[in-house]
């Protein structure tokens, strides 16, 4: 066979140039269309979208976001495969298109049919941006000997992704890591009452720091509701000995008895932080395999009931302020 396809080779010489130039002009046409990433790009235009909905089961995300996403873009002109991934908070959508068709079309059918997805009030569907799979092209680490961690995020996040996501071809920057800077507004307990007058506020600015948990105890949120029953109880004893005092005193003391309840549950040490570091690194555990279900939703359970408690104590707070601005008033009419 070998032999038959060199002898006509040679016959037709002529034929055979011609030939092999046409494939030098298609291959050369051919290279300047192909897209050149990392690697060679051959897989169909892909758009993704991502909901987040912190807080809540996949049954839920399936459910009430995942579901009414994949009805809406099952109509999208040349869609060839659409799958739904649904993880605790988390909803991802993900449609491979024909090739050959407009990535640009294809998104912008998208971003239309997003707005009329029935999910939950209060929940912004994304689309991830336009990048090939095998688009990875880099990686850096921002080191310095003289500085805190946190001072290195807060320039990889307002510096260095700015101007790489000015560069033009660059989707995104994905940062990792670093601690979080956060501006807190604080109420001073500690003011007094002065006849009748409006008490004197002074405000505060914080900062507060959010470090990723990563190591966690499944007894903490056993220990976490025993603090809160003893701090609980101890606070309710304050406000109950207050009540001996005049109507004025004694709402004063209920407010500051309040506010001492509050201020537990308040600041990254408080609390609600420790019990949302806690389910965090719980269905970071159970999502890697490393936790039981029922570990996760003792933690789940363990961060609603600290919410509602504290959702009853600002409701508390908020009545005795209440009180306390009545008893001031009947106070000064007298």
């Amino acid at each position: 066979m070998i032999a038959k396809l060199v002898s006509f080779a040679l016959r037709q010489r002529f034929l055979i140039v011609i030939a092999s130039l046409a494939l030098m002009v298609w291959g050369a046409f051919s290279f300047q269309k192909l897209p050149i990433d990392a690697y060679p790009d051959l897989s169909p235009p892909h758009v993704e979208i991502i909901t987040q909905w912190p807080g809540h089961a996949a049954e839920e995300v399936e459910r009430l976001i995942s579901i009414p996403n994949e009805i809406e873009m099952n109509g999208i002109p040349r869609l060839e495969a659409l799958r739904s991934i649904s993880l605790y908070g988390l909803s991802a959508i993900e449609m491979n298109f024909e090739y050959g068709a407009d990535p640009y079309f294809v998104r912008e059918q998208a971003f239309e049919r997003m707005a009329n997805a029935s999910v939950p009030s209060g929940l912004q569907p994304t689309i991830s941006p336009l990048f090939s799979p095998s688009g990875l092209i880099y990686r850096y680490v921002v080191q310095s000997p003289d500085r805190a961690p946190q001072d290195l995020k807060v320039i990889e996040d307002w510096v260095l992704e700015r101007h790489y996501r000015s560069i033009q071809g660059v989707a995104d920057d994905s940062g990792f890591g670093g601690a979080d800077m956060q501006y807190q507004v604080l109420l001073d307990p500690t003011f007094d009452v002065d006849m009748g007058r409006n008490p004197p506020i002074t405000i505060y600015i914080g900062f507060s720091v959010n470090i990723p948990l990563r190591i966690f105890d499944k007894n903490q949120g056993e220990k976490l509701r025993t603090e809160i029953d003893i701090n609980h109880a101890q606070r309710q004893k304050d406000a109950a000995e207050a009540q001996v005092f005049s109507d004025v005193d004694s709402a004063y003391f209920t407010v500051v008895s309040s506010v001492n309840l509050l201020l537990p549950y308040k600041g990254t040490d408080g609390y609600l932080e420790t019990a949302s570091r806690i389910r965090d690194a719980m269905s970071f555990a159970y999502q890697h395999g490393h936790a039981a279900l029922l570990d996760y939703l003792d933690a789940q359970r363990d961060y609603r009931a600290t919410q509602v408690a504290y959702i009853n104590l600002v409701g508390s707070y908020l009545s005795a302020a209440s009180q306390l601005n009545t008893a001031v008033g009947r106070e000064v009419i007298q």
